[in-house]
């Protein structure tokens, strides 16, 4: 399929069925079908477990906005089945929990959280410092910070 349709066209999982459900007038019964596995898509890398605060925290981020029980941090945004909507969603937790402004198209750039956090550990390592204070203790207020215009575009 990635061969034949755009990127954005190519479903994000697969279900395998021996037959289609239908109804008695031979259309396919769509309330009938099972859903996909939502634990982590069939992606052509293997699954590395977020290490680190940085990681972690936009691992939950990620599977959260996703819907998906399992992220790691080779695993893309969009491969993972993210789509615009749900980018801008995940930057909205993001400046949130850091009390910082990011673009958007950041997570175009550095759609693999492994990338992502080398990007926050590089220009908002400040913010970073004082998110881990906070939640060692005990607990987060409200995110607020200086705003930030943020180099992506």
């Amino acid at each position: 399929l990635e061969e034949e349709l755009p990127e954005y066209m190519v479903p994000s999982a697969f279900v395998a069925l021996a037959d289609l459900p239908l109804l008695p007038n031979g259309k396919v019964d769509k309330g009938a079908l099972p859903e996909p596995d939502e634990s982590r898509p069939q992606l052509g890398v293997e699954y590395v477990a977020p290490s680190g605060p940085v990681e972690e925290l936009l691992a939950r981020i990620w599977s959260q906005t996703l819907g998906l029980e399992k992220v790691g941090t080779r695993d893309g945004f969009f491969e993972l089945g993210g789509n615009s909507i749900q980018a801008a969603v995940l930057i909205n937790k993001l400046q949130s929990e850091l009390g910082e402004y990011l673009h958007v198209a950041t997570l175009f750039r550095y759609p693999k959280i492994a990338d992502f956090a080398g990007y926050l550990q590089e220009n908002y390592a400040e913010a970073l410092t004082s998110l881990a204070s906070v939640e060692e203790g005990g607990g987060r207020t409200s995110a607020a910070g200086a705003e930030r215009v943020d180099d992506a575009t």
